[in-house]
């Protein structure tokens, strides 16, 4: 029993690296190419991913490793409540007007909180966790730095990879007066999911790179930190570069209150970040002062639309705030809306609005953001940020519900809906 135990639970720990490693890649099975108007819809797509088979598998084995070793499956509260959201979610889909889409938006959530409970029965390495983690993002950022100085990204199907020329409409860029400059994608599909995942690795190597107290040890983490750094630069990503802030602000505060002063490697650390972003914005200040102004017509658009799907989310709450529009099927509801009054617009103009918080309560109704807020004040309680990796990853979850207030990738899409409960997960893990 107990060689298979060992065994079922190294097969799991493997998976579970990989599957931290793996989660920028896009590789996929399209089973229904999602059309509205004919173009693409990706909030009606329905694909099978290369990491779908490694969660399914590491939730395998992590079960036959529970039965094995006969442990009792005991739920934090936190887990609790995450279920509890699962459920309302379930119960969304009766009022949903595309069943599919619902159905398998629902499979999406239900994978994401199945990591959030089985993750932490494993036992799990911090260095392993941790290196695959900082090495991944830091790929992510080599690719975009390449992708930014080259201007293109090149596709690859078997990657997930689209090609992207600034020069081709739609594709994400910094306009200037005079050019257009693109912005890195890395592997995603598009720029502010890669600085996501940045913002998220950069808290959790600071912290890293913190707690190695052999200086020679912190050499690797504070060049990784610089590559991040940048690599999040390339994006021009205001809301992950607003998240990042916001969480070293609540860093700093944290260590003032708990050192009564201010340590030499958090200092530095911090400095690993910020240099070469501060060294690129001096070098090309027009790209920056275009991210932060609405001078340009690509940044006045941008601001302009996403203040259009607030004005319709609001329409949709307010009148279907009680039992919402049903999970997956905002841009459905808003399509079908459109057809009934004539409108025609094309698929690009379907956007979820960008914000978690009211697309939560637009699909599932009041009942499903009571459950979303019952979930985040859960994971408020007796935390603890003592230990390094509750600290790092406290700030993680801190940057995310930033970005939730301005993007909608953590609900709508495979990679955030996985970042997002991986995220969680990982802090459920440093409790223990």
């Amino acid at each position: 029993m107990g060689s298979q135990n060992t065994l079922t639970s190294r097969i799991a720990t493997g998976i579970a690296i990989a599957i931290v490693f793996f989660l920028p890649w896009q590789t996929r099975w399209i089973a229904i190419d999602g059309t509205l108007n004919g173009g693409g819809w990706e909030y009606g797509t329905v694909s099978l991913y290369a990491l779908d088979i490694l969660i399914a598998l590491f939730l395998l084995f992590t079960v036959v490793h529970v039965v094995i070793e006969k442990k009792s499956l005991t739920l934090s509260s936190r887990q609790w409540m995450a279920l509890f959201l699962l459920g309302v979610a379930f119960f969304s889909m009766a009022f949903a007007n595309n069943h599919i889409n619902a159905l398998f938006w629902w499979v999406k959530l239900a994978e994401g909180i199945a990591l959030f409970i089985f993750l932490p029965q494993i036992r799990i390495p911090w260095k392993w966790i941790g290196g695959a983690l900082v090495l991944s993002g830091v790929i992510q950022s080599c690719l975009a730095i390449t992708q930014f100085f080259t201007q293109q990204v090149t596709g690859s199907k078997w990657l997930g990879m689209s090609s992207q020329l600034p020069e081709i409409p739609g594709v994400q860029v910094v306009g200037t007066a005079t050019e257009r400059f693109l912005r890195s994608y890395g592997a995603l599909p598009h720029p502010n999911m890669l600085a996501g995942l940045l913002t998220v690795t950069i808290l959790i190597t600071l912290l890293i790179y913190v707690s190695h107290k052999p200086i020679v040890t912190r050499v690797p983490y504070g060049v990784s930190l610089a590559i991040l750094g940048m690599g999040l630069w390339t994006t021009f990503s205001r809301q992950a570069w607003l998240a990042l802030i916001l969480s070293l602000i609540v860093l700093i505060t944290y260590t003032f209150i708990t050192e009564r002063t201010f340590p030499k490697s958090v200092a530095v650390g911090i400095l690993f970040i910020l240099l070469p972003m501060i060294t690129f914005s001096l070098i090309m200040p027009e790209l920056i002062q275009t991210r932060l102004t609405t001078d340009t017509s690509t940044e006045s658009r941008s601001i302009t639309e996403r203040q259009d799907y607030t004005k319709q989310s609001a329409a949709i709450i307010r009148t279907e705030w009680m039992k919402g529009i049903g999970i997956g099927n905002y841009t459905a509801y808003t399509n079908a809306k459109d057809q009934l009054y004539g409108v025609e617009k094309q698929s690009s103009a379907y956007q979820p609005v960008h914000n978690i918080y009211l697309l939560v309560i637009s699909e599932l109704g009041i009942f499903g953001l009571l459950a979303l807020l019952l979930f985040l004040l859960s994971n408020t309680r007796c935390l603890t940020w003592k230990n390094p990796w509750t600290l790092g990853l406290s700030l993680a979850v801190v940057s995310l519900l930033t970005i939730g207030l301005f993007d909608h990738y953590l609900w709508t899409l495979h990679f955030g809906i996985l970042l997002f409960w991986i995220t969680f997960s990982l802090l459920e893990y440093s409790r223990k």
